[in-house]
């Protein structure tokens, strides 16, 4: 695979003339206002999430069939939109992503019914590409350490943003007396100021890549994980033998071992499978898999629970919007602690030891809330339950991808840990819909809530994949040849 790049005839060590320390500080400061509102729109979105869907009328099940559709999306948008930045100009698609997703907070928000907030999330899920277009930019516009603080700085703003949109979700519902859906036109309104900062205040990336985008993978991709989820989905109700959920499954399964077979024999695969399924990195990346489901799946269920009325269903906490918040926040922070900490614990017990301390903890805080929703508990031991799922995902944050850089050649590292990304969504889109259809099948007939065994089993289900993650990872690190250079340190 060969890649052109287009540049102009000054050495890299010269910047062009209009690029000075002063330009660049002007160009970042419109810049991070972007990673703030991306993560203030799902800080935003969640303590909300319980509420809408009861204006909605979308029960348990569903919302996690929504997320699956998301991360489905993520999947395919994430890549093709990274293509197409590098071909055609970062600024221009940071722009195009930016107004798709106010779009589909704009249909989220007046969503009659599933099908609408489908297509809402969705375009949601286009999101997902700008930070990438964003470090494009970065990258574009300025080299090494200065480079990394600036896209490190990026990173920050989006935790700010989380905790900006968890903190003020509540209060900004109560301004509007209660109303689920009008609340959501202010994250879609930040989107707009956003859309117009990229098209108007940042200048456009100079560099250009001639690589053609493999759109036979991406469409793929698409149908072959589409037909998948459709069959998880349709399962529910057709049954898990019946013609319609095995045909759909089949179709899907067919169409992804043609996608393999193609990917592996073009010239500019979607995805490297030569790379991820090489000896050294195939247990890691069926690992990162593992955490995109231990990642994404437990959220929505534990929300849900939360905000659950006991006199009603049996079980819950009977939470709010600004009580949800408030778990969300000591999630977050949990999180950014386990994240901050990596640096210090790497270098006393290494990438791996990291990892295993991250697995260890986010096992013990989903089999924690799997018993204490069963158990009847009290709310500050659920929440505390769900903390320890959040330091353990920030732990896996920072070591994930170190273990993911570290055992990969020397000259794929970016490509790898591009792909990990990747293959972490795919993880958290199957793991969704799986979640989604243990939930289905916990719903008593007539019914809209799941029973809370129909959660344990979720939380459960998300922990086996936790001690599997982590057996992954040891098979991988007995199976990896000894290198043939001096190994990288990876902090």
């Amino acid at each position: 695979m060969s890649i052109t790049i287009r540049t102009d005839s000054r050495s890299e060590a010269e910047p062009p003339p209009s690029v000075g320390w002063k330009s660049i500080q002007d160009f970042m400061r419109p810049m991070f206002f972007i990673p703030v509102v991306a993560g203030f729109t799902g800080g935003f979105w969640y303590p909300l999430l319980p509420a809408w869907s009861d204006a909605t009328h979308i029960n348990a099940a569903s919302l996690n069939f929504l997320n699956s559709i998301s991360f489905l999306a993520m999947v395919v948008m994430v890549p093709i939109f990274s293509a197409l930045g590098d071909r055609y100009g970062h600024r221009r698609l940071l722009t195009m992503t930016i107004s798709l997703t106010a779009i589909g907070f704009v249909l989220i928000t007046v969503a009659p019914g599933f099908a609408v907030a489908a297509i809402g999330n969705s375009l949601w899920s286009a999101q997902s590409a700008s930070i990438g277009l964003l470090i494009g930019l970065v990258r574009d516009k300025e080299k090494g350490a200065r480079a990394n603080r600036t896209i490190a700085l990026l990173a920050t703003g989006i935790t700010v943003g989380s905790l900006i949109g968890v903190q003020s979700a509540g209060p900004i519902m109560s301004l509007f007396g209660g109303n689920a859906r009008l609340p959501l036109l202010v994250p879609a309104i930040l989107l707009v100021v956003c859309a117009l900062i990229s098209q108007f205040l940042l200048s456009e990336s100079t560099t250009r890549a001639d690589r053609p985008i493999d759109w036979i993978g991406s469409i793929g991709l698409s149908v072959g994980l589409v037909s998948l989820l459709v069959g998880v989905m349709n399962a529910n109700s057709a049954g898990w033998t019946s013609l319609s959920t095995l045909g759909l499954s089949a179709i899907g399964l067919v169409v992804l071992v043609a996608w393999v077979k193609w990917e592996r024999r073009t010239p500019a695969p979607l995805i490297n499978l030569d790379v991820v399924t090489s000896r050294a990195m195939w247990p890691a990346m069926l690992a990162a898999a593992m955490f995109g489901a231990i990642l994404y799946v437990p959220k929505t269920p534990v929300l849900t629970f939360l905000a659950a009325k006991p006199e009603s269903v049996g079980y819950g906490f009977g939470f709010a919007a600004t009580a949800i918040s408030i778990v969300l926040t000591c999630f977050y922070l949990m999180d950014i602690l386990g994240s901050s900490v990596y640096a210090l614990i790497a270098g006393k017990i290494g990438a791996r030891g990291v990892l295993v301390a991250g697995i260890g903890c986010g096992t013990v805080g989903l089999a924690s809330t799997a018993i204490l929703a069963h158990a009847g508990s009290t709310a500050w031991a659920f929440t505390l339950g769900f903390m320890t799922i959040g330091l353990g995902t920030g732990l896996l944050h920072g070591s994930m991808p170190a273990y993911i850089s570290e055992a990969a050649p020397a000259d794929q590292v970016a490509v790898i840990s591009g792909t990990y990304f990747t293959v972490r969504g795919v993880g958290g889109t199957i793991g969704t819909a799986m979640a989604g259809a243990m939930l289905a099948a916990f719903t008593p007939a007539h019914a809209t809530s799941p029973t809370e065994t129909g959660y344990s089993a979720v939380w459960l289900f998300c922990a086996a994949a936790s001690v599997v993650s982590l057996l992954l990872m040891i098979l991988s690190w007995f199976r990896r040849r000894p290198p043939t250079t001096a190994p990288r340190t990876v902090y």
